[in-house]
């Protein structure tokens, strides 16, 4: 029998075996739809990234001066904006004042691939309060998982985005047109991630140089994941 010895952390706890027992009703969703994607071109522009780094090439941050044989191979500009392209993506452009957001793919090594959303300016390593207001889900995505992810960080769900510079950028069902491209974004973002295991890491800023940044390696085997499918 749990005991508290004071009601504040009883209330706390009760809320959130509540809050775990709303997300286990919520119907499960169904895969995104996202029309015709070009996998296979996305695939060739990693694969020669790879080739050309095992070739002794150096392939630095895109966002930096800095080249190193040895560093992580970071896709050139060009390249990072194709495998986007693949997807129907596009690097991150300047929104009106309190609509940026930052959205990206990290890997995980206990829950694997993440697609991660928060709004501009939440990363920053000079401030490391903020970096509590990115969101994240893991693969595989449905259409509520993504619609999930984007609503937390548009109305602060779970303390989120509230306090975030930018923030809020607006309600659930106002803006709709807004929150209906980020949901596309994150849907998109989950199916790059299943489908090119390579990417390790994926950026899509308005901040950056370039709008976003990718970061690929070798895959490597990974049969815990294969159990985590829609069905």
């Amino acid at each position: 029998m749990p005991s508290f010895a004071f009601p504040e952390a009883a209330a706390r706890a009760l809320g959130r075996v509540t809050a775990y027992a709303s997300w286990l009703r919520r119907p499960p969703g169904h895969p995104v739809d996202l029309g015709p994607l070009d996998a296979a071109d996305a695939r060739r522009l990693i694969d020669e990234a790879l080739a050309q780094a095992d070739a002794g090439g150096a392939l630095g941050r895109p966002d930096t001066d800095a080249t190193d044989a040895t560093a992580d191979v970071w896709l050139p500009a060009d390249a990072t904006a194709g495998v986007l392209k693949a997807y129907g993506l596009a690097p991150g452009t300047r929104q009106p004042q309190g609509t940026e957001v930052v959205a990206g793919v990290v890997h995980d090594p206990v829950f694997g691939p993440l697609v991660t959303l928060a709004p501009v300016g939440s990363q920053s390593s000079l401030v490391p309060s903020l970096v509590r207001h990115q969101r994240a889900r893991a693969l595989p995505l449905t259409d509520v998982d993504a619609a999930d992810l984007v609503d937390e960080v548009l109305v602060g769900g779970s303390d989120a985005a509230s306090a975030a510079p930018g923030a809020p950028l607006g309600a659930p069902g106002g803006k709709g047109a807004r929150r209906a491209g980020l949901v596309d974004l994150v849907a998109r973002l989950g199916r790059l991630a299943e489908e090119l295991p390579e990417v390790a890491d994926l950026v899509i800023d308005p901040e950056l140089d370039a709008g976003a940044r990718i970061r690929v390696v070798p895959p490597e085997a990974r049969p815990e994941l294969t159990l985590r499918r829609l069905r």
